[in-house]
């Protein structure tokens, strides 16, 4: 009896298209259980993967390339047709690209294996721009620790250890929810070694259901060291200093805050806290202002020699720190600009997304992960923080 894929075969035989298959057949990759030919990079022909997968998931991974291969792959039809005998453009006319994928027959609750590969084999754009090679290897989550209480008073923190508000507690219990949504499973989670983000992670790992994960802690992924601007309103100091200097000593890449001295109120705080004598770092050589630049380049060493290691080892990472530590990562990670690092800001209690492949470079953009409008509201908040209220004109 022939198997799927050899049957499938005869038809194509009978229709005339042996002559074509004998020219390519040395240079065509074959299918392994058939012999009959598949795209490069498949094991298995449409037939004999329909016999053996049935209605297997869907890979995500699959999901999110044909999300951006939908609309284009439509308009490339006539393109197709020409790569794949057995495309029907009829077949994709009422196509739901809200839904990823094109619509199938079974009761599958998602897009099942055979229409996944019926779309691979018959949509030339997806080849062209979306490779099975380039997908992700790796996920990274990151997050900036939930609403902490002087993030209430729009004063910059820094390195003088806060707890979370109230929202702040809510908004570490969201993330963990919405991530456990998501079915994201962690191995291991960093944080700073301040209060804010070691509950954040508590709290996320509490509702994932996963207390038990171990959670490493490092200096080197504190808060941006702000110098003698630590426990300053934001606000008034726009006011008394203009909106622009600000948003310099805010977000610009290479520009330090004024370094704190001991006449500031808080430099004994910070001295004298006990968790700085833990620092692989002697505590006089820690930094007293820090531009993003440095925050950088005291976070590279702990990410080259244990967090990246980690992800090779193929464990799956949260990273809940700060906005500045996790923008800084970014711009690393991303090949952001000094320019367009200005422009970047994070809201309290977002999980982000990046994807990486093996050589952990990112294979596409950071993505927010939670109801964009809110996020993006919670963006314009963080924005706004710098500048002076109407009241104080």
């Amino acid at each position: 009896m022939d198997s799927p894929g050899q049957a499938s075969r005869k038809r194509s035989q009978s229709r005339g298209y042996e002559s074509s298959y004998k020219k390519k057949k040395d240079k065509t990759p074959l299918c392994e259980a058939c012999d009959d030919k598949v795209l490069s990079g498949k094991r298995l022909c449409l037939a004999c993967l329909k016999a053996a997968a049935g209605h297997a998931e869907p890979d995500p991974d699959v999901l999110s390339y044909i999300r951006q291969a939908v609309s284009e792959g439509l308009r490339q039809s006539e393109r197709a047709k020409k790569r794949c005998r057995s495309f029907s453009p009829e077949e994709y006319a009422d196509l739901n690209s809200d839904e990823y994928a094109p619509p199938h027959k079974c009761s599958s609750p998602g897009p099942c294996a055979v229409a996944l590969s019926c779309f691979l084999h018959c949509h030339i754009i997806f080849q062209e721009v979306s490779p099975l090679s380039s997908m992700s290897k790796y996920k990274l989550v990151m997050l900036r620790h939930g609403e902490g209480a002087w993030n209430i008073e729009n004063r910059f923190c820094s390195w003088v250890d806060q707890k979370l508000s109230a929202d702040g507690l809510k908004e570490a219990e969201m993330c963990g929810k919405h991530l456990k949504s998501l079915g994201f499973e962690f191995d291991v989670v960093f944080t700073s070694i301040l209060s804010r983000s070691i509950q954040t992670a508590w709290l996320v790992l509490q509702e994932l259901g996963q207390e038990w994960v171990p959670i490493r802690s490092s200096w080197r992924l504190n808060e941006r060291h702000y110098g003698a601007l630590i426990g300053l309103n934001r606000a008034e100091l726009a006011l008394n200093h203009g909106e622009e200097q600000v948003k310099i000593w805010r977000r610009s890449y290479d520009v330090a805050p004024p370094p704190i001295d001991e006449t500031h109120p808080y430099y004994q705080v910070i001295h004298t806290d006990r968790r700085y004598s833990f620092c692989d770092t002697q505590k006089e050589k820690l930094p007293k202002s820090e531009s993003l630049k440095h925050v950088l380049e005291r976070l590279l060493p702990y990410w080259n020699d244990v967090i990246a290691p980690e992800i090779k080892k193929g464990k799956n990472i949260l990273i809940s720190a700060h906005g500045n530590s996790t923008r800084a990562l970014l711009k690393h990670l991303e090949g952001i600009s000094d320019t367009d690092i200005i422009n970047i800001s994070l809201p309290t209690g977002v999980p982000v997304l990046l994807e990486l492949d093996e050589h952990l470079h990112p294979i596409k953009p950071h993505v927010f992960l939670g109801d964009q409008e809110a996020i993006q509201a919670a963006i314009k908040k963080v924005e706004d923080q710098g500048k002076v209220k109407p009241s104080d004109n």
